[in-house]
């Protein structure tokens, strides 16, 4: 359900700023101008609260590395729900007043701005991320980790052989193995 759901979003998302041209035809160089400072600002806004954090969180037992923190601030990936706001930012201009209404440029720049945050987020930082982490040297096995893996395998390895045994000598499995 949680697939379908976001697979709606992403699709009325898409249908209406494809059928709504005013949501891309009055956008100008002003506006794609401030969606990249929103992206960059967003990305220091990320930055700065793991940066403030990280030193209760390494008071509290939940020491976060250097890696760590680059990884989830580049990989925080804006998507469904920022999407869905703003679908109600533009689908309910009027709220239960008809004082309280919403101007509907407002509402168009809005849906503009998120969806351009989130395409952003899909392009650039899903399809940079696994350099990120290649150069953080986050991609490579710890020596202790694949020694410990490789005892494990052993183990199970040897287990497996002494159950194969056990079965080749019950008189049910015997001539089967």
């Amino acid at each position: 359900m949680a697939f379908s759901a976001n697979s709606l979003i992403f699709l009325l998302t898409g249908l209406i700023i494809g059928s709504k041209r005013a949501v891309l035809g009055e956008s100008d160089l002003f506006d794609y101008c401030c969606l990249a400072l929103i992206y960059f600002i967003l990305h220091v806004a990320r930055l700065t609260v793991f940066v403030l954090l990280r030193p209760a969180m390494d008071r509290l037992g939940y020491g976060v590395s250097f890696q760590d923190c680059a990884i989830s601030v580049w990989g925080g990936l804006r998507g469904a729900l920022g999407l869905a706001l703003a679908l109600v930012v533009y689908g309910d201009r009027c709220g239960a007043r008809t004082t309280d209404c919403i101007n509907p440029q407002i509402a168009d720049k809005f849906l503009f701005h998120t969806a351009g945050i989130v395409v952003l987020t899909l392009c650039v930082n899903s399809m940079t991320i696994q350099s990120l982490v290649e150069t953080l040297g986050m991609d490579k096995v710890p020596i202790s980790k694949e020694h410990i893996f490789g005892i494990a395998m052993q183990k199970f390895r040897a287990v497996g052989n002494h159950e194969v045994r056990v079965l080749k000598q019950d008189p049910l499995y015997g001539a089967s193995i």
